[in-house]
């Protein structure tokens, strides 16, 4: 179960299969709604890896077996590690308990983005999209500055 308490620290997932990319619609503190790959706050003691799949197992019911860094970027003071998951798999029903979820989608990439993008905090759609391209421009590596400008190829 997530803690209430803030957290610097939070992991995300990218899960990506043959039906597109998976996504959720958070509710946040004033009412909003936006869409987000999912994940959340990793808490104390529990590592980046096992805090994002705690979180995907929660607002998804999916479980991963296999995943791996895709990129880090800071939301304010919140470092966010996502990870790009290469193996996973329905283990039952979403179990939010923090009732911020409002709806899972599997969407094609494309459509999933566009909706991130219009709905979503610029600094959760900017490095989402960041990594995407450097996907399809097959770069190994980027990094996403504070200021959000994209570098491809830094060691």
């Amino acid at each position: 179960m997530a803690s209430h308490a803030p957290s610097s620290r939070a992991a995300a997932a990218l899960l990506i299969d043959r039906g597109g990319l998976w996504i959720v619609e958070n509710r946040g503190p004033r009412g909003e709604r936006y869409w987000t790959p999912p994940g959340g706050s990793v808490d104390a003691g529990e590592s980046f890896e096992a805090g994002m799949v705690r979180e995907v197992r929660e607002e998804t019911g999916l479980m991963i077996r296999d995943a791996e860094l895709a990129f880090v970027h800071h939301v304010g003071a919140v470092r966010v590690q996502t990870y790009l998951a290469h193996d996973f798999a329905r283990l039952g029903p979403p179990d939010d308990p923090d009732g911020v979820i409002v709806d899972v989608r599997r969407l094609p990439i494309e459509a999933a983005l566009r909706l991130v993008r219009a709905t979503a905090p610029r600094a959760i759609s900017r490095p989402l999209d960041a990594w995407f391209a450097a996907e399809t421009l097959g770069f190994e590596r980027f990094t996403v500055a504070p200021s959000i400008t994209r570098h491809v190829g830094l060691s």
